[in-house]
């Protein structure tokens, strides 16, 4: 998607996994970052791949490359899989008594059960409703994500609003 940014700028927002691949693998030297992206970027999600450049860029990359090959992720499949179907067990249970679901919450715990599991062999039980002390960390945290992006979601559509269109 193209939008006329602040200032006059034109920005390009990707949402196709192969656009995405391509500009972020091959071409990442003909798309700087920069600008707009660092400001909300860094805002919404902190010195992170997709948002800084250079050297920091190629060395977060080099150290997440070998967690994300093919041999890696094909072995977490049975692991998100059954962690999902217990997760959606639990909250059909829950719908029976309040169809609302705090779904930014279940998504913690199942998030937390997964990596647990994946990365340290570890059971925190989330799902299953232990009180787990990271647990509540995490939704605090990903919680002030989730209002960051809202805001953010927020003001782009009252700029567009306000300003003629994006």
């Amino acid at each position: 998607m193209r939008i006329s940014s602040f200032a006059g700028q034109t920005a390009f927002f990707l949402s196709d996994p192969k656009a995405l691949q391509y500009v972020m693998n091959e071409k990442v030297n003909d798309f700087p970052k920069g600008g707009d992206n660092d400001l909300f970027g860094t805002a919404l999600l902190g010195q992170g791949l997709t948002v800084v450049s250079g050297r920091t860029h190629l060395r977060q990359r080099r150290v997440l490359t070998p967690a994300f090959a093919t041999s890696m992720t094909r072995s977490w499949a049975e692991i998100f899989q059954d962690h999902g179907a217990k997760m959606v067990e639990r909250i059909k249970a829950r719908t029976e008594e309040n169809p609302t679901v705090n779904i930014i919450e279940w998504t913690i715990k199942y998030a937390l059960d997964v990596l647990g599991f994946s990365g340290f062999r570890h059971q925190f039980g989330a799902v299953d409703g232990a009180d787990v002390p990271v647990t509540r960390e995490l939704r605090d945290a990903l919680g002030s994500a989730a209002t960051k992006l809202t805001l953010f979601v927020a003001s782009i559509s009252y700029w567009e609003h306000h300003q003629g269109g994006i």
